[in-house]
């Protein structure tokens, strides 16, 4: 719509529906409007579109309600603190628009790339060549559902604290979403002073919060895996999943590894003489991950299909990968394990295992290939039931001393530390 843009009008329910305003009537800026995404929270935001050089451009002015920078306060004559207005927008655009009848251009003249310029370089020249595919496909759907729609149209260094801040409150119903888009965000602007064309301090997203995420740290007691395994059994009997998926759910569970290492495992990684499978590149690099005897008789009786690479190839012609997921489904359901990921079941259920049953973190993490201590962390409170039973034992030769009792022998107290 087309109209005098006022603070009035702004704040009309009308136009808020409308979503887009044209400056328009007695002293209105050719070119000026003011935009907004519709959204609950949300503010408008006012831009000026102009010409030049053949070209129609628009120039993101700033969003109604932020701080108005000091040197621009001084620059449009406004008190020092000076929030954006209406009437501020529209004098910076007039003066914006006496630079382009100038014959310079607002935008490049300072060389810095809106954000959806910049996303385009960044996957190009950074995601693209050094990122794995699914951390690039997260980078273009972030950009594409969230960055974009929300600060797209603003060059690097108009944006600022308050409206990242404002940007991650809006997404607080998807606190893990607006966590990873606060980070590619921030590396955005890592990569844009590493390339020159934004000065190092700059970067808004420091000093903004995230949200606090919860580790899930579900795994199966010995009851769940003994449903899991009936549930297996079961279904290989009944021949109505894929006996390939089957066999990569087990091998998941005897090693750990994750799911994404299973469907890209082929028979050249495979090694069952030393007992090992060479994972030329995992999330974390190259990898090797140690066959258990259980694991190695799996992989040994797995038909080895004629002409087929793949360890676990899927049934669906012209499919990619094994649908594990569709398959861990029916075994979940069949167990009884509702809400149980594939990931939890496996992999989290081997660290747990490992921990409890006495081997340190560091052995942990090299079974699953962590890069990180701190990630083998998480399972740091399970190794307090070795702890838990050596302490005990001795606990009982003590009180047994004390009382005149004749104590267990040192056997026992091996035994329940093992145990």
């Amino acid at each position: 719509m087309r109209a005098k843009i006022t603070r009035r009008l702004l704040e009309s329910p009308k136009v808020l529906h409308a979503g887009e305003v044209w400056d328009a009537g007695d002293g209105a800026c050719p070119g000026f409007y003011a935009r907004h995404r519709g959204r609950a929270g949300s503010r408008w935001r006012y831009v000026l579109r102009y010409r030049l050089g053949g070209s129609i451009r628009h120039h993101a002015i700033a969003e109604d309600g932020g701080g108005v920078p000091a040197d621009v306060c001084e620059r449009l004559g406004l008190t020092p603190g000076a929030r954006w207005t209406p009437e501020a927008a529209r004098k910076e655009a007039e003066r914006v628009r006496g630079l382009v009848r100038a014959g310079d251009d607002p935008d490049a003249a300072r060389g810095i790339p809106t954000l959806r310029e910049f996303s385009e370089r960044y996957l190009e020249q950074h995601a693209r060549p050094f990122k794995k595919p699914r951390s690039l496909e997260e980078d273009e759907g972030l950009f594409e559902r969230h960055l974009l729609p929300a600060f797209g149209d603003f060059r690097l260094d108009k944006i600022d604290q308050a409206a990242v801040t404002r940007f991650v409150q809006e997404r607080k119903a998807k606190p893990i979403t607006a966590n990873r888009a606060l980070a590619l965000l921030s590396h955005v602007y890592t990569k844009a002073a590493e390339w020159g064309l934004i000065p190092r301090t700059l970067n808004p997203v420091q000093g903004v919060p995230r949200f606090r995420e919860r580790r899930r740290e579900r795994f199966l007691s010995a009851e769940e895996l003994g449903r899991l395994g009936v549930a297996l059994r079961e279904l290989e009997a009944e021949s109505e999943v894929s006996r390939f998926a089957l066999a990569a759910i087990r091998l998941l569970i005897f090693t750990g590894a994750r799911p994404s290492e299973a469907l890209g495992l082929t028979w050249e990684m495979v090694d069952l003489q030393r007992g090992l499978l060479s994972i030329p590149d995992s999330k974390t690099g190259p990898k090797v991950i140690h066959l258990s005897p259980p694991a190695q008789q799996l992989l040994a009786r797995l038909q080895h299909l004629h002409g087929e690479a793949r360890v676990f190839p899927p049934v669906k012609r012209r499919a990619t990968e094994a649908d594990l997921e569709s398959a861990w489904r029916r075994v979940r359901e069949r167990a009884k394990l509702e809400g149980v990921r594939l990931y939890d079941a496996a992999r989290h259920s081997f660290a747990s295992l490992a921990v409890s049953g006495g081997a340190s973190l560091y052995l942990v993490g090299g079974l699953l290939g962590h890069r990180k201590a701190t990630t083998t962390q998480r399972y740091a409170h399970l190794s307090a039931d070795p702890l838990r039973a050596v302490n005990d034992a001795v606990g009982q030769r003590l009180a047994a001393a004390l009382e005149g009792r004749k104590a267990k022998g040192p056997s026992a107290l091996r035994q329940k530390a093992r145990r």
